[in-house]
């Protein structure tokens, strides 16, 4: 059980999938009031949400990672994977098999959640399966590519589960339900960047090289100029607040700050230090659960999921 409990990985869970079902849960009741049945329903997409990313996208990239040999070589103290296997807490064969295991648990919350209420699941599972595999699973890999797998990967899965959650549940999602999923899969793929940052030259030196945006930026401009990009995507958190703030809810002034302030981090991170990168990791990662616990208060009293 603790090599399971490794490999799942709380914090990254906790900010991404967790809070992301709360926002959709929160966002629904916002819609249509709250309802007894939102609780089993939500702990459904919630089963289903930690199944597919603690253990299935957690497992497959632990499994890649160590295959290509970047995991072997970083230095990074939350980044390098859950390393379950070079700890010898679990067999490349056992999280393999936990990783189908916990992909067949996802797969049946969503079918229960079919059964409950029809087809709207359907796209939500198949991102979250799509996320899963695709952003580390050959032949694909897409995270050891630039840009391609926090957009075409990360990004999708946290909007996702927040719209997801709240069609499902209700049968629509209105735009402050879009727009609020938006900033915060953009906070969360920002902070990612930073994890990324001290396994810079370990992605760069495996088989085949894991060219993430931070390494590929490292590799033309210097190590340093890499701390650019969670800065860059907070920043585009960040104006993109602003401009919903003006046009669609003053809520997400809140966010213009919280992104802010972690654009701020990424902005003084030392590139040379494991401890700081990590140090303000942390801060990011508490800045985007705030700004997850802003737009739910926006959602719950703020008539953040009925404004048109």
């Amino acid at each position: 059980m603790n090599g399971l409990w490794t490999l799942f990985r709380f914090i990254p869970v906790l900010s991404w999938g967790i809070t992301a079902t709360v926002m959709g849960v929160a966002a629904a009741a916002g819609t249509a009031s709250w309802r007894l049945s939102y609780l089993g329903d939500g702990l459904l997409v919630l089963a289903g949400a930690m199944a597919f990313q603690g253990i299935v996208a957690h497992g497959l990239n632990d499994l890649e990672d160590w295959r290509s040999g970047t995991d072997a070589l970083s230095p990074g103290l939350l980044s390098g994977g859950s390393r379950v296997i070079p700890r010898r807490l679990l067999t490349e064969k056992q999280v393999g098999a936990a990783a189908r295991l916990a992909a067949a648990v996802g797969l049946a919350c969503a079918g229960v959640l079919y059964l409950r209420h029809g087809p709207a699941v359907l796209p939500v599972a198949a991102v979250a399966l799509w996320s899963s595999i695709a952003y580390t699973q050959a032949p694909l890999r897409l995270a050891y590519l630039p840009f391609i797998g926090e957009l075409a990967a990360g990004w999708p899965a946290v909007i996702t589960i927040v719209v997801g959650t709240t069609v499902v549940l209700t049968g629509g999602a209105g735009p402050g339900v879009w727009a609020a999923g938006a900033v915060q899969s953009t906070f969360s793929v920002a902070w990612v960047m930073q994890h990324h940052l001290p396994d810079i030259w370990a992605d760069l030196a495996a088989a085949p090289p894991k060219v993430t945006t931070p390494a590929w930026v490292a590799q033309r401009w210097g190590g340093a100029a890499a701390r650019l990009v969670p800065a860059g995507y907070f920043l585009i958190g960040t104006a993109i607040s602003a401009a919903l703030a003006l046009t669609l809810h003053p809520v997400f002034w809140g966010s213009v700050v919280l992104g802010a302030l972690a654009a701020r981090e990424a902005l003084v991170t030392d590139v040379t230090s494991v401890p700081d990168i990590t140090r303000r990791q942390l801060k990011m990662i508490a800045l985007t659960g705030a700004n997850a616990a802003l737009l739910v208060l926006g959602f719950l009293a703020g008539g953040l999921a009925t404004v048109r």
